[in-house]
């Protein structure tokens, strides 16, 4: 077929970024350009304007420049973009909201000759063939070009970083968040898109809107009015137009859109229906196929539209969406599967002469070609896309203030005041008031100082207050929800008042809250009938420390409530005594950590007392006083890594001195940072063994069973991490990380730790990455995150080790001891974030689920370890004492249920092989059940180490009752040798008593029957006793079968079974055989028998049948 190939000539210098001018903006301090002046460079965020700061007044802008000015420094507030493009720009009188305000300006060259005909993709060669003189590509990774402008994208909330967008070199404006009603798109509510917007306005970019599914979706018009509202700019609306629908309804809907925004509107996806739309309108009814009659529809449809986007004056910019079936693009790939869709296409007229782009290079003969509809396309010669005539210049309604109160210290006077959110765009703030009995407002206050944010007003009975602003250009804002004030009654003095002399010289007083007060007076004197001075006024809180005391005296105290309506009366008088001096108690309750060239001691607070911190170098050694303080913690700097310290501390007042405490190891090493080994297994303060840093565990955190003994189990609920103190990190340039994880269940970006102030600075280390499923570390500081990212993805159930190492510029990521990731070009280390103040285990700083598992054994190094250093940590030990194993008999006889119990204090992955079988428990417990007597080989091998125990187990058998009987006058004596207890003990078929003793008597005739059964049935029942037999029944009861067990040398025994009303059943001859005899009364009916059986004695049974 014949190929035809369009070459495009571009000449560059039509096409031309104008950076020339390194300065093209000067401000004025005075309107038309008077006063003194300042040139600013482009490019540059500039934030902090010195002496211009809220003083520009009027300023001249070069020709291909837009200067952006804002009220805020941050490039919020009121803000504006000018443009000139045609020549140079020169505004001598800046407007109200920009006069004497401008705290940030940016400056950026403009690109020649953009027009409206753009390319919504990223290959250089279609945007080129299209003669396209903009692009975008739902990114931010893009670059300008001499012809072509590039477009970033703030895609999503996350991504790209505004650190890459802020520095893109030729970029002019930017598009947001896209399709945020879809899930696999940005994915996020009106309000998180909203919350976003500030940043955007930092940019100091011309901004478009947010980019919905279809421009009347919901969530555009709510974004508007919400940024409205709040005064937010946007410049310009993007829209996405797959209009399946004729072109008189483009340019209605058009039209509508733009009269409901008054804004340009750029159209960065669109095309004559998608895949989606139905119908398809094309004469085929099969998009996939673009035959000669789809090309030429699809051809008049876009000549038809294009005219429509050429000839709206407020169209600023459109670019094609080329990937919605084959009928629809303007750029068709010509390879195996445009083939197979088109399997006609060799006859397609419109593609033997359709001009070649580009040509595959791979062998394949795959190519690019222009459509009919391409071609016109790229012929088509576009406005320019900037229209001064349709610039959105912003407004600015002055917000709504909200006014507040607090009373002044002593009661006297209301101070109002509002949070100033109209920051400098303020002419006048008026504040009115109505008093009781009055109908109308009337101004109270005026203030025309917008950094005056309150005002005082003497006590009313009762007082309406409200507030409204006066923006720059006058206009009013409406009036704030009416603030209401009423004096309150006077209130009850407390009733309740308590003392404790705490010391020599404190005393400790509480209350309990009275109703309607707002503060408390309290009142001392030294006699109870003394004069009573006030120590203490307007307390708000209910309890009051009481210093400077004498000792052993005697102080007397009252108190007082106040609050708007004045002061209550005075309560009743207490007497609390001061206490005498002693010699202090002993020093209890110490912890001591044992850091990188330090140890850290602190202990209960005593008062009264100083303290000896005293070391030695050895356990028996002597010990040396090294300080004396009147403090409860110390930490002793003066130590030396890799040797062990012993501590004990004293306390002393001039009264004596107390017992040494007990003594205390120590063992300093290099790196120790903190520690937090969690087998306290009880309470809700973890120590920390290497840095005294102090931890919280919220509620419903739980101790369970860990590495080694206990670990923090963390349920994934919103109350369930660990709080760290502030500041863990802060001296921290190089660091190691280092835990154990059990994960229960796993979330997208729950946190194994996460130290930060909040969403703008932190560092986490996250399980499940929402983006890959895998392990990710990440730190940020107000800016892009710098990361480590691996292939390795969570394992439920079972330990794994985690190591974050950070060196210089080189983060590494292990786990179980491997390398897992690293980033070689880190920028930002732990100090950077300073003073962190939430710092979690388990929790992150954004609403992202909490942890669901164990965390153990967490460690922080100050420097980074060695790889080796790294693998050691992953090395696990087990005590001697870890498994308890317990075996259980049969219950009963021949029942083979024997049952061995193995449990392990530590969490671990275990396997049991027993005679060769293996078994794997991660629950610490193995029950293995219907065991046969005899012995067992049991040896137990742990998954996480190379560590396994061996044991021999015996399942011992289970006997029958057996025992022997001393049968006197009255009394028998009994002597139980097997059976398990505890022991029924019956007389002529009556139970008597229970005992679990085995020997015992029982005072019965030697005519009674004596009848002995054990705990289990199926054990039989052990009878009385004679000198030549020996017999127990079992089972008894019985469905019908029953054995008598003997000890004799007869062979046979003659047997007789009565029935309950003394009638014989049966009669026979029996062989004794193995020691036992078969009784089988199967067929009569359930009841109570009793078998005679004889030799040269008698002996009866009573037998029970179910």
């Amino acid at each position: 077929m014949m190929k035809n190939y369009a070459f495009l000539i571009i000449i560059l210098s039509v096409f031309t970024l104008n950076v020339s001018a390194q300065s093209p903006l000067e401000v004025f301090s005075e309107e038309n350009y008077g006063g003194t002046s300042q040139q600013y460079e482009i490019k540059t965020l500039h934030t902090d304007l010195g002496s211009f700061d809220n003083n520009i007044k009027s300023f001249k802008l070069q020709q291909g420049y837009m200067a952006t000015f804002a009220s805020n420094s941050d490039g919020t507030g009121y803000s504006r973009v000018y443009r000139a493009d045609d020549a140079d720009l020169e505004v001598p009188v800046m407007p109200p909201y920009l006069n004497g305000t401008i705290s940030f300006t940016r400056t950026l060259p403009l690109h020649d000759l953009v027009t409206r005909k753009g390319w919504a993709g990223w290959d250089p060669i279609e945007i080129n063939a299209t003669n396209s003189s903009w692009s975008y590509d739902w990114s931010a990774g893009g670059n300008t070009s001499p012809t072509i402008e590039y477009v970033p994208i703030k895609q999503g909330q996350n991504w790209p970083g505004w650190d890459e967008i802020n520095a893109k070199e030729g970029v002019t404006h930017l598009l947001s968040y896209n399709e945020p009603s879809h899930t696999d798109q940005a994915d996020m509510t009106v309000q998180e898109c909203i919350d976003g917007w500030p940043s955007h306005m930092q940019s100091g970019l011309r901004l478009g809107s947010i980019a919905t599914d279809d421009p009347f979706n919901p969530y555009l018009q709510q974004f508007m009015d919400k940024a409205e509202a709040l005064n937010y700019r946007v410049d310009f609306i993007p829209l996405h137009c797959y209009w399946n629908k004729p072109v008189t309804s483009w340019s209605t809907e058009l039209d509508l859109i733009y009269e409901n925004y008054k804004r340009p509107i750029w159209i960065t996806e669109w095309n004559i229906g998608a895949n989606w739309t139905t119908p398809s309108r094309f004469p085929n009814n099969n998009p996939n196929e673009i035959t000669d009659e789809n090309a030429a529809y699809h051809l008049e449809e876009m000549i038809a539209v294009l005219g429509v986007l050429e000839s709206k004056e407020y169209i600023e910019r459109y670019s094609i969406y080329n990937w919605v079936e084959n009928a629809r693009k303007m750029i068709v790939d010509v390879n195996d599967e445009f083939r197979e869709t088109n399997p006609d296409w060799e006859s397609y007229e419109w593609l033997k002469t359709a001009p070649i782009i580009s040509v595959s290079n791979d062998g394949s003969g795959d190519y690019k070609v222009f459509t009919p509809a391409g071609e016109y396309y790229r012929d088509l010669d576009s406005k320019k896309a900037y229209n001064p005539t349709m610039e959105y210049i912003p407004t600015w309604t002055p917000l709504q203030e909200s006014l507040s109160y607090e009373l002044s210290d002593d009661y006297q006077d209301i101070i109002l005041t509002w949070e100033g959110i109209n920051n400098d765009l303020v002419n006048k703030y008026i504040i009115e008031r109505k008093l009781e009995g009055e109908t109308e407002f009337s101004v109270f206050s005026e203030s025309s100082d917008y950094t005056v944010l309150s005002v005082d007003d003497v006590i009313h009975t009762y007082a309406e207050y409200r507030i409204k602003v006066i923006g720059k250009d006058d206009a009013e804002s409406t009036y704030s929800e009416i603030l209401i004030f009423e004096q309150s009654e006077t209130a009850d003095a407390p009733s309740d008042l308590t003392g404790e002399a705490v010391s020599t010289s404190i005393i400790s007083l509480s209350w309990s809250a009275v109703n309607n007060a707002t503060g408390y007076n309290l009142k001392r004197a030294t006699t109870i009938d003394g004069s009573y001075v006030t120590i203490a006024t307007f307390i708000t809180e209910l309890s009051y420390q009481d210093t400077g005391l004498n000792a052993d005296t005697n102080y007397y105290y009252k108190i007082s409530s106040v609050n708007s309506g004045g002061e209550s009366e005075d309560s009743s008088s207490i007497a609390v005594k001061t206490l005498v001096l002693e010699a202090p108690n002993t020093v209890s309750n110490i912890l001591l950590a044992s850091g990188d060239a330090q140890v850290i001691l602190g202990w209960d607070l005593m008062y009264d007392a100083q303290f000896y911190v005293k070391r030695s170098t050895s356990e028996n050694g002597i010990f040396e006083i090294i300080a004396t303080i009147d403090t409860n913690e110390y930490t002793d700097a003066t130590v030396e890594n890799g040797t062990t310290y012993y501590y004990q501390i004293s306390a002393f007042n001039e009264m004596g001195e107390s017992e040494n405490s007990i003594i205390l190891v120590a063992s300093p090493e290099l790196g120790q940072h903190a520690y937090y080994n969690f087998n306290e297994n009880v309470g809700s303060n973890p120590h920390d063994q290497w840095g005294n840093y102090t931890g919280v565990l919220n509620s419903s955190v739980a101790w369970k069973p860990g590495l080694h003994d206990s670990s923090i189990y963390l349920d994934g609920s919103a109350s369930s991490y660990m709080d760290i103190e502030e500041g863990v990190m802060e001296n921290l340039t190089d660091f190691t990380i280092s835990a154990w994880l059990k994960l229960e269940t796993v979330q997208n970006w729950v946190r194994i730790f996460d130290f930060g102030s909040g969403t703008d600075s932190y560092m986490f280390l996250s399980a499940q990455s929402a983006s890959t499923g895998n392990f990710r570390f990440a730190i940020t500081n107000d800016g892009d995150e710098e990361a480590i990212d691996t292939n390795i993805k969570p394992v439920i159930g079972k330990w794994v080790h985690l190591v974050v190492t950070l060196e210089g510029s080189t983060a590494v990521m292990y786990i179980d001891g491997v390398e897992a990731g690293r980033n070689e070009t880190m920028t930002l280390n732990p100090s950077m974030l300073g003073k962190t103040t939430q710092n979690y285990i388990g929790k992150s700083q954004w609403p992202d689920a909490n942890l669901d598992g164990r965390i153990d054994e967490f460690k922080i190094y100050n420097y980074a370890l060695m790889p080796s250093e790294v693998a050691q940590l992953t090395d696990i030990t087990i005590s001697s004492d870890n498994f308890s194993i317990e075996a259980y008999g049969e219950t009963c006889p021949n029942k083979d249920n024997g049952k061995i119990v193995i449990v392990a204090s530590s969490d671990l992955t275990y396997t049991a092989t027993i005679n060769g079988t293996p078994y794997t428990f991660t629950d610490n417990t193995l029950t293995l059940n219907e065991l046969a007597t005899g012995t067992y080989d049991v040896c137990i091998t742990v998954a996480e180490s190379n560590i396994e125990q061996c044991y021999t187990i015996i399942i011992p058998e289970s006997n029958v009752i057996a025992g022997k009987m001393s049968v006197g006058k009255n009394k028998t004596h009994v002597q139980v040798t097997s059976g398990t207890g505890p022991y029924n003990i019956a007389i002529n078929g009556t139970i008597k008593f229970q005992t679990n003793d085995t020997e015992f008597d029982i005072y019965a005739s030697s005519n009674d029957l004596v009848e002995i059964t054990s705990s289990k049935a199926c054990e039989g029942v052990l009878a009385n006793e004679n000198s030549l037999l020996n017999a127990v029944v079992f089972p008894n009861p019985s469905s019908g079968h029953f054995e008598i067990a003997f000890q004799t040398d007869y062979k046979e025994i003659n047997m007789e079974i009565y029935d309950i009303m003394s009638r014989l059943v049966s009669s026979s001859t029996c062989k004794i055989i193995d020691g036992k005899v078969s009784v089988n009364i199967e067929k009569e009916p359930s009841g109570i028998y009793f078998v005679k059986i004889q030799s040269d004695i008698v002996k009866t049974f009573r037998i029970i049948k179910k």
